[in-house]
């Protein structure tokens, strides 16, 4: 199936990340192939696939083995979660110093700092996961402290996020409330 994704959510260069489905129910033989062609498993990708860390090189091969059915570059496309999915299809600006949650691949913790701090955002936040850590990123606060602005625009932010290969996903950040704080005392538990 071709896949209508924006040009400007396409990765450019080697993403290095892919899906990968096989042609039979995943098994440990698949795993094994993966393995042997260089890939690393990160998660399972609903049907019969996994998202992989791998090269460009690796992903070819996968790709001409009787045994997989598709490889699909992990997009920026893919990377953003529907609120902010639409936003950057439509290339439209976010609120201002809105936060942001960017869930990364187990070994881009590096990279993404590197990555973040040339751009000057500030990263205020960091949650392990069973997928790789999760940073909670603002835009906007390393502006205000600094004095300057950021050298893209809020609407490119997204853009940015997206398009690094270190980073596997990335979502609105909300600040945590009390959702059930005062059921406890009402039943006297």
């Amino acid at each position: 199936i071709a896949l209508t994704i924006p040009l400007h959510l396409r990765a450019s260069g080697d993403p290095g990340a892919y899906v990968v489905q096989s042609r039979a129910p995943l098994d440990d033989a698949f795993r094994v192939r993966l393995q042997a062609f260089g890939a690393v498993i990160v998660s399972y990708i609903p049907n019969q696939a996994y998202l992989v860390r791998a090269s460009e090189a690796a992903a070819e091969h996968l790709r001409v083995d009787p045994r997989t059915q598709a490889v699909v570059p992990y997009e920026p496309y893919f990377k953003l979660k529907p609120p902010l999915l639409a936003l950057a299809v439509e290339q439209k600006s976010l609120p201002d110093n809105q936060a942001f949650n960017v869930l990364l691949f187990p070994d881009g913790r590096e990279a993404a700092f590197d990555e973040l701090n040339k751009l000057g955002l500030h990263v205020v936040g960091e949650e392990p996961s069973p997928f790789g850590p999760v940073l909670r990123v603002l835009p906007g606060s390393a502006a205000v402290a600094t004095g300057q602005s950021p050298p893209i625009g809020q609407s490119g932010i997204l853009l940015f996020l997206a398009g690094l290969s270190c980073v596997q996903e990335v979502e609105l950040s909300h600040n945590r409330v009390f959702a059930n704080d005062l059921s406890r005392s009402r039943i006297a538990v």
